[in-house]
């Protein structure tokens, strides 16, 4: 049976946060909820990988556990700083928040403990500035065998993807939703919460850009959802002229190991909310029928724009790699009215892709000639993240390694892209 997305006390959500009833539920006015440097912020992902399960921690020397708690330390301390200088003031997190398998959805006092602990490991310990988090497949315990990942991982995935806790995905995503409510364990910092999900989905409504903050990793199944953001980005357009900013993990077009074929990785998400194959062929022929290469991604886009929906810049992660594109669509058979920014910015901390799995796919191993386009050299294949800087009159963004050390982007040559939106 499908899972029941309508599973959140609005109530109390509504008595936490300073909500407008004129908006659409789940939007946040974001100028009066911090002080300053409303346009200047972080953005990291895939970046949980302090505290994980026994799974993967038992396999340090194939994982290299040890570097990517240092890596993850290093990114949280970098941002910490940016945070304290006041030139940033907030952090965006793009999902995977806590590998491999998020969090126990359990009701039990141990279990509670146990997230507890996590979540000043993984989080609180590292990131000291208020952070506006989403959900990623691994919160949701939604990971498997990719089609280009070598024999062990493929193996581990497919062994860790049937694991059953007894409780549906969709709860285990919600324990990160609820914890931001839980004022004894989410401290404060100068006044505002380190840890912000006020739902599965949400909106920012700030002076210069709206940010819609989704969960892709349901979003195609979850009607809800969607009729939401049509409210939300509609509300947006009809009030102010302001960026719109998509925020979600699953970024449109995924690279390397991630490119998947395309029946495989929706399958596997719909399944992992209780779908069956006829129900997921029926949404995907309804939106998507062409887009045969990209993945969950690529259904997301065709629906936004089925929906009316037409972003200016979107941030993402999934891809554990450091990337620009810019371009009028992210699928052949559609293409925008405007160009649309996408960042990756999915170095925080999980396995870097592999540079020759880039090269294996792109650009001469697949039939779609309008894929070889890409070019592998343009990516950072390194830990870090991403600022972004909108109060200057041309928005633009930054790549920093794990170190904090401002870098030069590849192909383009110099630290500062303009965002061109």
């Amino acid at each position: 049976m499908p899972v029941n997305f309508r599973c959140v006390d609005l109530n109390l959500i509504k008595s936490t946060y300073p909500f407008n009833e004129d908006w659409p539920d789940y939007c946040i006015n974001l100028d009066r909820w911090k002080p300053c440097y409303t346009n200047n912020f972080a953005t990291v992902g895939c970046q949980g990988v302090i505290g994980k399960n026994l799974t993967r921690d038992l396999l340090p020397i194939f994982m290299g556990g040890t570097h990517k708690k240092h890596t993850q330390n290093k990114i949280g301390d970098s941002i910490t700083i940016q945070f304290s200088k006041r030139q940033i003031s907030h952090a965006f997190l793009l999902g995977d928040n806590f590998y491999d398998d998020g969090l126990d959805p359990n009701p039990s006092a141990s279990a509670h403990t146990s997230n507890m602990v996590r979540f000043k490991k993984c989080f609180h310990d590292i990131y000291r500035l208020p952070s506006w988090a989403v959900l990623g497949n691994h919160d949701y315990k939604v990971h498997g065998a990719t089609e280009h990942g070598h024999g062990f991982h493929r193996a581990l995935g497919a062994v860790v993807t049937r694991s059953d806790r007894g409780y549906s995905n969709l709860e285990a995503g919600m324990v990160q939703v609820m914890h931001t409510y839980d004022q004894q364990a989410n401290p404060m910092v100068e006044g505002k919460r380190n840890w912000n999900m006020p739902n599965r989905y949400y909106a920012l409504f700030s002076e210069r850009a709206d940010f819609f903050c989704m969960d892709s990793n349901t979003f195609p199944f979850d009607k809800d959802q969607q009729y939401w953001l049509k409210e939300a980005y509609a509300f947006s357009c009809q009030n102010s002229d302001n960026i719109k900013v998509l925020v979600q993990h699953h970024p449109y077009l995924a690279f390397g190991k991630r490119l998947l074929k395309y029946e495989d990785d929706i399958n596997l998400y719909g399944k992992s909310f209780g779908f069956d194959e006829a129900s997921i062929k029926a949404i995907v022929d309804r939106h998507a029928s062409s887009h045969a290469h990209s993945g969950l991604g690529g259904l997301i886009e065709s629906m936004h724009l089925n929906m009316g929906i037409d972003f200016n810049l979107m941030l993402c992660a999934h891809d554990h790699v450091l990337k620009f594109d810019h371009r009028t669509g992210f699928t052949p058979a559609r293409r925008r009215s405007r160009f649309l920014t996408q960042i990756i910015s999915g170095g925080g901390g999980g396995n870097l892709i592999n540079r020759n799995d880039m090269v294996k796919i792109l650009p001469g191993n697949t039939p779609d000639k309008w894929l070889r386009s890409y070019d592998p050299s343009e990516a950072l294949y390194m830990h870090g993240y991403n600022y972004f800087n909108f109060n200057h009159a041309k928005p633009y963004t930054s790549f920093y390694s794990e170190y904090g050390k401002l870098l030069n982007y590849p192909g383009l040559n110099q630290p500062y892209i303009d965002l061109d939106i």
